[in-house]
């Protein structure tokens, strides 16, 4: 942060041209622009904007990788938010996920999926099997049949199956159902990033797949 009585405009300006400097790569004019903008604006989410990008752009130096790395992160974005959606089970999922109202039913309430009884798990299966509810089940079950927990506005909410119900979207998901009457399910939420992976499932309204209540560890 700037000393006491520094004007932030110069302080981080003169932190960006720092960041900056002998970068050759496309971009930094209309970088220095906009970080220029944001502090004029002078509110709190605007200063905290500029400063957030002047932080970028010194990782990028501090890092010593080529800055053109940026740039085709930048460019794979682009075409990313620039390419429309193509119709069918893979976009219905991802418009599941972010809870758009015109996602097709098949694609977000779990009963509609297809029924596949191959992955269902029981409590007697908890012990053994590696299928997702029985990891989550031996690391977060409480009682017999063991029951999941997981916090709530109103203070806790539970459930427990005697089976959790094997369903499968179109776009390949697997769901377990919490019994034939559960308004709960579990799917993989699993993080695989390139620097680390974390395994987990996500506990989701069956009506809704893309609310998600809790995740949990399943590992």
């Amino acid at each position: 942060a700037p000393e006491p009585g520094a004007d932030v405009l110069t302080d981080v300006m003169a932190r960006l041209a720092v960041a900056v400097d002998g970068m050759r790569v496309s971009g930094t004019d209309g970088l220095r622009a906009e970080v220029e903008r944001l502090v004029m604006q002078g509110d709190r989410d605007s200063i905290a904007r500029a400063r957030s990008l002047v932080a970028s752009a010194e990782a990028v130096r501090l890092s010593g990788l080529d800055p053109s790395l940026a740039a085709a992160v930048a460019d794979v974005a682009r075409s990313v938010r620039d390419t429309p959606f193509r119709e069918g089970p893979r976009s219905d999922a991802v418009r599941a996920a972010a809870g758009d109202s015109g996602a097709p039913g098949d694609a977000v309430v779990v009963r509609e999926f297809q029924r596949d009884p191959t992955l269902d798990v029981s409590a007697a299966d908890v012990a053994a099997s590696e299928l997702l509810p029985a990891r989550v089940l031996r690391l977060h079950g409480v009682g017999d049949p063991p029951a999941l927990h997981w916090p709530t506005a109103e203070g806790r909410g539970a459930v427990t199956a005697d089976v959790w119900l094997g369903y499968r979207r179109d776009d390949g998901t697997a769901f377990w159902l919490a019994g034939q009457a559960g308004d709960v399910a579990l799917v993989d939420a699993s993080v695989h990033g390139w620097a680390y992976t974390t395994v987990r499932a996500a506990l989701v309204d069956a009506s809704r797949c893309g609310r998600v209540l809790a995740h949990l560890s399943a590992e």
